[in-house]
């Protein structure tokens, strides 16, 4: 088997951001490989996000042909789980050029379906489902000359919020560089974009609109961004990459922590200990934000409590994040009242699903406190959690 190291088969940049990432996150070079396991037939380790990584703490391993030259895949390809390879997680197909072509499947790493679709010459083609990781269905959408019609959407909690092409619609993008997280939202009819639409930085509880778009009977008017206003073309992604995960490993990115490193992009931590591997619950890289997440879940519910006490609550929680990445079994005490602990209860109820905890690659539940001080009449409010060593349960 020929092992080829990966800066040789990437971009320069790709080379300068693994030299970098190994000067901040680790004293050691890494060593991150493509597999070569017959002429041009490769395995590549990535991590949840389909970064590069090394070998040990990969979770995926693609299966694919690839053109080192052209630095694209080609051909049928397969990602499995590296804990069971029976667990097949992705499936799909790239013609000589590199395109996406027919169906392709995706699953999280739980196992349940993630999305369904057809791509003709790398664009969307056909009917698409997606799903969230609890297996509830997410959206359901058209793509028809490179314009999406969204059908039917559901919010996490099984709401139905678009009906027919018709309802509110939010569209999460990737986290900006302050850990805030972007949406697009606004409403929708015969599943295009109608009327008024924004796009909002949500972070720490303070909402910043960034952009603003007109629409009418589906067609785009004007905009208004930072750059000032446009009306050549609307901004609003449909149905961004980030919605799958898996087209990041066609940038043949090196991930920007090492093994045993913890993540800059989002909470959670790996530790090796006594041959074990804990993983905490977390959310991936560049979806959502823990602490962003939690503040404007947390500001948002108590804020508008209608409690008549005007003074300082002091709530102390304890709970744990079940097998499904959802807060269960919480348990509060402190000096507030029942209206201001059920505001607080709803805020982690609301919060988007995590990636639950793990041992070893096993699923297992891990505890969680929350020390909560809020003064209704100033609105000025403290934070304090932590997710309980895995090692100490």
């Amino acid at each position: 088997m020929k092992i080829f190291s990966a800066v040789l088969v990437l971009c320069l940049s790709h080379l300068f951001f693994s030299i970098d990432a190994s000067a901040q996150e680790s004293e050691e070079p890494r060593n991150i490989n493509i597999k070569y396991i017959q002429e041009d037939s490769v395995s590549i380790t990535l991590n949840e996000s389909f970064d590069m990584i090394e070998d040990s703490c990969s979770q995926i391993i693609r299966f694919t042909h690839f053109n080192a030259d052209e630095k694209k895949f080609y051909g049928a390809f397969t990602d499995v789980s590296r804990l069971d390879s029976n667990v097949i997680l992705t499936q799909g197909l790239y013609d000589k050029s590199g395109l996406k072509q027919g169906l392709f499947i995706s699953r999280y790493v739980n196992g349940n379906l993630q999305a369904k679709g057809r791509y003709k010459n790398n664009v969307f083609d056909g009917k698409w489902e997606t799903y969230y990781e609890n297996g509830k269905p997410h959206t359901i959408f058209i793509a028809v000359s490179n314009s999406i019609i969204v059908q039917d959407s559901w919010a996490i909690t099984g709401e139905k919020v678009v009906d027919n092409g018709t309802g509110e619609y939010m569209v999460s993008l990737a986290n900006d560089n302050d850990g805030g997280r972007a949406v697009w939202k606004g409403k929708l009819l015969n599943g295009k974009p109608e009327g008024t639409w924004q796009l909002v930085i949500n972070s720490n509880g303070l909402v910043k609109v960034i952009n603003t778009e007109t629409f009418k009977d589906g067609h785009f008017v004007k905009g208004i961004g930072i750059t000032g206003n446009y009306k050549n073309a609307s901004r609003v992604v449909m149905m961004p990459p980030e919605a799958l995960p898996f087209l990041q490993a066609e940038n043949m990115a090196i991930s920007s922590y090492p093994c045993n490193a913890n993540t800059p992009m989002f909470t959670e931590n790996i530790i090796k200990h006594d041959d074990n591997i804990y993983l905490d619950a977390h959310y991936e890289a560049n979806r959502y934000d823990f602490r962003s997440e939690l503040f404007s879940s947390l500001f948002n519910k108590t804020r508008g409590n209608s409690s008549p006490f005007l003074g300082l609550f002091d709530i102390h929680l304890t709970a744990e994040i079940d097998e499904l990445g959802k807060f269960k079994n919480i348990k509060t005490a402190g000096t507030a009242d029942i209206g201001m602990e059920s505001a607080v209860i709803s805020a982690l109820h609301d919060m988007p699903i995590l990636k639950p905890a793990t041992i070893n690659g096993k699923v297992v539940k891990q505890k969680f406190t929350l020390t909560y001080l809020y003064d209704k009449k100033t609105k000025h409010y403290s934070i304090d959690y932590k997710f309980l060593p895995l090692n100490q349960h």
